[in-house]
């Protein structure tokens, strides 16, 4: 048996310091690959949440943005039957949500004869981006008010909500007891991203392919692992800047035109479904297709900077597809308030590509609110009393 010193001996001094060399460079990349894995952690620690909103303009100057942001940046969401999910409640200055409701603020206290407003959506009803006090059915509240009117607005908008969800949660809420005098729906820029991600018409939920590959591969500690690394997050996010945000079907492997029909068929189906139980259950539907910033007369600096810092292929190729849809749109049963925005002010109307600021839900709020007065006055009348006591 040889000894250690003869197998050196045998190896020879070349290739000893070769190992060696070979040894002392992976060390030193272990070192480098775990500063710079440290210096990641660092910096995803030290980054706001709320950045990619926060660097506009319209932002900058309200003192109430960082908390604002942060915490909507801060919710999770979680599982709820049949609708898929809900976000989590939250108590904060700015943002309050209880039992997965966005709280509404009213003028005052509406009294137990108030006319009772539901009011359904995405995340741009559910108020994306804005405070309690000035999302649509908050600033519907104050219109309300201000014209004598008694009503309890209920917030049940969603971020990530197709036309199909809101019509499941109002059946599940009617059958638990509970209904509206009004409901009203605010759709469009979801059902329409859902269909050109997919390329399906079903009415089924955005991001579909992370519902599938949960079922398909079930849960997996190691993508948490994954995910908690920063070297792969920041790979990731460099690789998505020289790419699409998200895949779509529409446009590249499905008919755009044929699509849009079908998914209009679809959303019109939906709506049938909730005048169905409106009749049966003694309330009024409104349907409302919403604004996104394609439709604008002009575009004001801030609201251009968002467009274009998200303007790959895909996000044009979803707002073409918006347009056409749009057009599709029948004479009479929903009501079109695409363009109701008017030219920009300054600070524009949109944070993004269809979230509204403040001052755009109050635009939209009040376009909503002259189609329904007629509604909350006659379903006032039909109350005991018959009168308002704001």
């Amino acid at each position: 048996m040889q000894t250690m010193s003869e197998t050196a001996s045998e190896l020879g001094p070349e290739t000893i310091s070769r190992a060696r060399k070979v040894g002392f460079s992976l060390v030193a990349l272990l070192i480098l690959v775990g500063l710079a894995e440290a210096a990641g952690q660092l910096l995803y620690a030290r980054r706001k949440p709320a950045d990619r909103y926060l660097v506009q303009d319209y932002y900058k100057n309200r003192d109430w943005s960082v908390d604002l942001l942060t915490t909507q940046e801060s919710l999770s969401l979680r599982f709820e039957p049949y609708v898929g999910w809900r976000r989590t409640d939250c108590t904060s200055e700015f943002l309050n949500v209880n039992d997965g409701i966005r709280r509404t603020v009213h003028p005052s206290e509406p009294s137990p004869e108030a006319v009772v407003v539901w009011m359904f959506g995405g995340s741009t009803m559910w108020g994306e981006g804005v405070r309690d006090i000035a999302t649509i059915p908050s600033h519907f509240a104050r219109i309300a008010a201000e014209h004598g009117l008694n009503v309890r607005v209920v917030n049940l908008g969603e971020s990530g909500w197709v036309s199909t969800q809101e019509a499941l949660l109002l059946s599940l809420k009617l059958r638990a007891g509970e209904k509206p005098d009004i409901a009203v729906f605010y759709d469009g820029v979801n059902d329409t991203f859902a269909t050109y991600q997919s390329g399906l018409t079903d009415g089924g939920p955005q991001n579909r392919d992370m519902f599938e590959n949960y079922f398909r591969l079930g849960y997996d500690p190691r993508r948490r692992l994954r995910n908690s690394i920063a070297l792969y997050r920041i790979l990731r996010r460099v690789t998505l800047e020289f790419s699409d945000e998200w895949t779509a079907a529409v446009g590249t492997t499905v008919d755009a035109d044929d699509t849009a029909r079908k998914l209009m068929s679809m959303y019109l189906g939906n709506v049938d479904f909730v005048r169905r139980m409106a009749g049966a259950y003694d309330f009024d539907s409104v349907f409302f297709w919403q604004p996104t910033i394609v439709f604008q007369e002009n575009f004001e600096t801030t609201e251009r900077d968002a467009y274009t810092r998200g303007a790959s292929r895909n996000l044009h190729g979803m707002l073409d597809f918006y347009k056409r849809t749009t057009e599709l749109l029948p004479d009479d049963g929903v009501i079109d308030v695409s363009r109701c925005l008017g030219p920009s002010p300054a600070e524009g109307w949109f944070i993004d590509h269809n979230h509204l600021n403040e001052a755009g839900n109050a635009v939209v709020a009040r376009a909503l609110f002259e189609r329904l007065q007629p509604l909350i006055e006659k379903r006032r009348s039909e109350q005991p009393g018959g009168s308002d006591a704001s």
